[in-house]
Order: structure tokens, then sequence, then C-alpha cells
């Protein structure tokens, strides 16, 4: 059964790629990307101006902050709007798109599953991470993802 095409905008893939990348790594991961720039930056600011690496940890501090934005800045074409249909059957996770292209996922490809605020995190290897969001989601979709995250855990 082919799911109906639903939208999902530029601005919702990079909420959720902004949101994944802080949060969804684990709370280490997650504290460094918060705070790490953010003191690096004060201490290039406070470092003594005679110092020859003074520049170098500010402009890397700089750099560190702004990275997500920086990263689908540069990749605008990954988080385009696009329209998919989303089918979840006992063996795999299917997504269709406009243009009749169809990926089918098994079930056991998948490293976890993750239900976050406001979409669903598939994550298929460290690099490889599908975000859907819940709203174009039937509830008897999310009890399955939700029921597989159990598993994958």
């Amino acid at each position: 059964m082919v799911e109906q095409l639903q939208v999902i905008s530029r601005k919702e893939k990079i909420l959720a790629f902004i949101h994944d990348y802080y949060v969804g790594y684990g709370k280490y991961v997650t504290a460094m990307r918060i705070f790490a720039g953010p003191i690096m930056l004060l201490g290039g600011l406070v470092m003594d101006d005679a110092s020859k690496i003074k520049w170098a940890v500010i402009l890397y501090a700089i750099y560190y902050i702004l990275k997500p934005f920086l990263w689908f800045l540069f990749r605008l074409s990954q988080y385009k709007t696009e329209e998919i249909a989303v089918t979840v059957t006992e063996e795999a996770l299917i997504v269709q798109d406009s243009l009749n292209n169809e990926s089918k996922i098994v079930w056991n490809t998948f490293q976890e599953i993750k239900e976050q605020t406001f979409y669903f995190l598939f994550i298929i290897s460290s690099t490889q991470r599908i975000r859907i969001p819940k709203r174009i989601l039937t509830e008897a979709q999310m009890q399955e993802f939700r029921r597989r995250s159990v598993v994958a855990s």
C-alpha cells in the first residue's frame, strides 16, 4: 500500500538537522558542541596580545560555533523542500518521492531508531541518518517506530 505524498519543507529539514547535531549524539558530545566553542572563544580573547596562537584560537572557535550552520549552507541542495510518502511494512521502511524514486530499507539496517521532539531519527551508521517529521506520519506508523526502537536498542 502506497501512502499519500507529504511535503517536508527546507526549514523543517534544517531544524531537524540542527536539533540532531546538538542533541542527537549523546550527552558528552552535546555538552562539547554547546560549550566548547564559546569557551575556546573566551580563552582566545583573554590570551595575551603577544601570543602567536591567539587569532588561530579565536578563528577556530568562531568556526566551531558556526559549523552546523555552515554545514547546511554549503549543502543547501540536500535540504530542499520535497514530497515523500512513508510506508511501513513488516520487512522494511519504504520512502518514495514525487518522482517515483523508492528507497526500501530493511529494519535490521538501522543501528538505532530514536524518537525526538518533532521527528523520528533512523541511524544507519555514524554518518548516515534519516529524519522523518512526526507530522507526516500516521499514529500506526509512529507506534511501529516506537516498537522497533525498543527492539533496536
